[in-house]
Formats: C-alpha cells, sequence, structure tokens
C-alpha cells in the first residue's frame, strides 16, 4: 500500500505521488497524477493517516482567526509521526526587505500577494507570518518539533520552509 502524502492548496501544480487538493480543479490532470476537489479546512475522511502534508504558499490565505482550527485539522489528517510542511512569506525577512528598501515583490507582495494574480478574495493573503508566531500557533495546534529551512519555492529571500511533527 502506498503511504499517502497530500499537497494542499496545488492550484495547477499537480505533484506525482500526491493526492494534490485544491478547492478549483485544473483544466488539466495528467493521468499520472491523483487530484481531489476539497475545501482546506474540511478534508474529507479518507484524506486521514497521511504520512505528509505539504501546503506552499496556502498558509498566509487563512485568516489568523481561523489558523489554529486549519492546523488542527490537518493535524487530525496525518499519521502519527506524520509531518506538515509549509512554505510561507516571512514576516521578519519583508520587514527587512522594507528597512533596505526592496522591491514590491520582496515587500508588498509578501504581505498582499502578487496583485497580478488575484483572481478573487481568495488569493489575497490574510496574514503575515514570523516563524515564532507560526510555531507557536502550531504548538497549540499539537504540533511539535519546528525546523526552520531555506525556502524552496517563489522567493527564498522572502519566504520561510517549516516542518512539524505529529507526536
Amino acid at each position: 500500500m502506498t503511504e499517502l502524502k497530500l499537497h494542499l492548496g496545488c492550484g495547477h501544480r499537480l505533484w506525482p505521488g500526491y493526492v494534490n487538493v485544491d478547492m478549483v480543479r485544473p483544466r488539466v490532470v495528467p493521468t499520472n497524477h491523483v487530484f481531489r476537489q476539497a475545501n482546506l479546512t474540511a478534508l474529507p475522511e479518507d484524506l486521514s493517516g497521511a504520512i505528509e502534508i505539504q501546503a506552499i504558499h496556502v498558509f498566509e490565505h487563512f485568516w489568523r482567526t481561523e489558523a489554529e482550527s486549519v492546523l488542527k485539522h490537518w493535524h487530525e489528517r496525518l499519521a502519527p509521526g506524520g509531518e506538515l510542511i509549509l512554505e510561507l512569506p516571512d514576516l521578519n525577512k519583508i520587514l527587512h526587505h522594507f528597512q533596505t528598501g526592496g522591491r514590491p515583490n520582496m515587500t508588498f507582495w509578501g504581505l498582499y500577494g502578487d496583485p497580478g494574480a488575484w483572481t478573487g478574495i481568495q488569493d489575497l493573503h490574510k496574514w503575515a507570518w514570523s516563524y515564532d508566531e507560526l510555531a507557536e500557533t502550531a504548538a497549540k495546534a499539537g504540533f511539535i518539533d519546528p525546523e526552520y529551512h531555506r525556502a524552496q519555492c517563489h522567493q527564498p529571500a522572502r519566504d520561510m520552509r517549516v516542518t512539524f511533527r505529529k507526536s
């Protein structure tokens, strides 16, 4: 049996070996990829027991007031020892870019999202996270062992990648 890995908020970027999940179905789903249409805050029960959940540039699209409940829901969908990997803009890096005269894609876009890519309210960034606040919120949702990594997508000089584990 294949171990379940979820790629949440996949948009049109479908990853092989993952169940790619988004609220909107992409135009094309290659035959070697799996796609599920679902609300990321109410994942179906059959997506439980994942060994890995990746949400790349997704978490900043939730309001701060809903963040802990979203993390708790994702925690419930992970298997014991499973990993949650989040990649998102890093507020501390954004502030540094503001202080040093950074370009809009390193400052305003990190805070609000790329205005050239907006198709609706779902594309707006609703909160800017520092590593410390993210780690504290994830701990309240039951995650342990936060690890800060260099971002692998979008703007590594602006973004962060953080992994958490379910005990």
